[in-house]
């Protein structure tokens, strides 16, 4: 028996008659729960269809996902990937695009970055703690039309949701809106880092939880902010990160019920509210840049807890299917993939999960939902702290980045977009102009590696 799910979730008994949706996802769990080992295949969709199955073709001849114990005899699977991974960078040291020549990016940055292993690296179009003005249309296209004559790799904004939280005044940035040894890059052309610092508290502490219903203007900027991301994307035919962590507020966070809680409005208005911000942003993105890869680090679609994140993606989603355009949503992996896994077959079993977690909405949006992965590196143990310290363990498998290549063979060969996260915890920092060169000509080496193991050439 095999059947397939993803692109058109239509299911096939071998040799030939459709099973019903809801029975041949019952055997899938079976499967799944008996602990038989599964193969994960990407089938392209002319396979299928020189079979009999025409009923499966779609436009673009789009890949489709097969998930069965052992391949069966009486059809050729095609198991081999021809095209490697988008590889992107994320990490937590700052660097900010902005429109003001005291927070351009440096030659000397790009130059290092154009030389990493990487086909995307992520910036920021501002500073996320600061309530600062946002730079004007112009500005931002003309810097994106500069910085592409000069970089080799693209160049993708994360736009962060933290615009329209309340600044929680319990969070160690309340007092300043930043880490003090950072106010001296912020200030703006002609603005003070003190007046930065009271300006910033003064936007954000007007904010109740959150600016849902733009009562502040937050979310009008917000909604600026992510359309300027998308000029400048389309500019440089990069994507969008969007974060939907609040790294200013721990009170509300993820949390619906404390929004309404907050706001004296219901959970069911509250729900719906987001879905229409999600909604808007593909209105947005169906204006400025319809066929946008967005790349969220997590999106939450698979927990009813922390469902401010869900609820926002759910509506990305129904909007790009409303407006018919290409707008890709990738689930990035950040909650249920994770930065770290103490062995191989956990990240396997994570992998095979997430088929099952996001089925129904691999279905329902099967042309702009796609599953992403990600992973945190590291060549010296000696130097990792902090909580990538902890997730790793004391009996971490990974003692040079040697150790990291089946972990991303298992990525590569499973989804088309990976991003690596490089965070002030490890000894990687990428914008670093001493040790980045010798750490990426390293990762590059292994990147190599791995591709060729898996039988693609870059």
């Amino acid at each position: 028996m095999i059947f397939f799910i993803a692109k058109k979730d239509i299911f096939y008994e071998i040799p030939g008659d459709k099973i019903k949706k809801n029975i041949a996802l019952i055997l899938f769990i079976i499967v799944i729960t008996s602990g038989i080992t599964l193969n994960i295949f990407q089938v392209p969709i002319k396979t299928i269809t020189n079979y009999g199955y025409s009923e499966v073709k779609e436009k673009g001849g789009n890949t489709i996902y097969g998930l069965f114990p052992t391949p069966p005899q009486n059809i050729k699977i095609t198991t081999k990937k021809t095209k490697a991974p988008y590889i992107l960078m994320v990490t937590s040291f700052d660097s900010t695009i902005s429109s003001t020549p005291m927070l351009d990016i440096e030659p000397e940055i790009i130059r290092l970055l154009n030389g990493s292993p990487f086909d995307g690296v992520t910036f920021n179009l501002i500073d996320i703690y600061s309530g600062q003005p946002l730079p004007d249309e112009k500005s931002v296209i003309f810097k994106a039309k500069q910085l592409k004559t000069i970089s080799k790799k693209d160049l993708w904004v994360r736009v962060n949701i933290n615009r329209i939280y309340e600044r929680d005044k319990k969070h160690p940035y309340y007092e300043s809106g930043h880490k003090k040894e950072d106010l001296a890059k912020l200030p703006m052309k002609g603005i003070s880092a003190g007046e930065v610092r009271k300006l910033s508290t003064a936007y954000f502490d007007k904010i109740n939880g959150m600016d849902i219903y733009d009562e502040e203007g937050a979310l009008s900027d917000f909604y600026k902010i992510w359309r300027l991301s998308l000029k400048f994307s389309r500019v440089m035919k990069s994507g969008i990160v969007l974060d939907f962590e609040p790294y200013h507020n721990k009170e509300v966070k993820y949390t619906v019920s404390k929004i309404a809680s907050k706001q004296r409005r219901s959970v069911d208005e509250v729900k719906e509210r987001l879905k229409n911000i999600g909604v808007h942003l593909a209105d947005i993105a169906a204006d400025e840049y319809p066929s946008v890869t967005v790349i969220s680090l997590f999106t939450y679609l698979n927990n009813t807890k922390y469902d401010i994140p869900n609820y926002i993606s759910r509506g990305i989603l129904k909007g790009a299917k409303e407006n018919n355009i290409s707008l890709k949503l990738v689930e990035g992996g950040e909650t249920d993939i994770n930065y770290i896994n103490k062995s191989l077959d956990i990240l396997k079993e994570k992998i095979n999960r997430r088929l099952l977690i996001y089925h129904d909405l691999l279905y329902e949006y099967s042309d702009n939902f796609h599953l992403g992965g990600t992973i945190t590196v590291w060549d010296d143990p000696s130097k990792i702290r902090g909580w990538a310290k902890e997730k790793a363990g004391v009996e971490s498998p990974f003692k040079s980045l040697e150790d990291f290549k089946p972990y991303l063979k298992e990525l590569f060969s499973n989804y088309n977009y990976i991003w690596i996260y490089a965070p002030m915890v490890t000894d990687y920092n990428p914008f670093d102009l001493n040790s980045a060169p010798e750490f990426n000509k390293k990762l590059e080496r292994v990147i190599k590696d791995v591709l060729k193991e898996i039988g693609i050439e870059n």
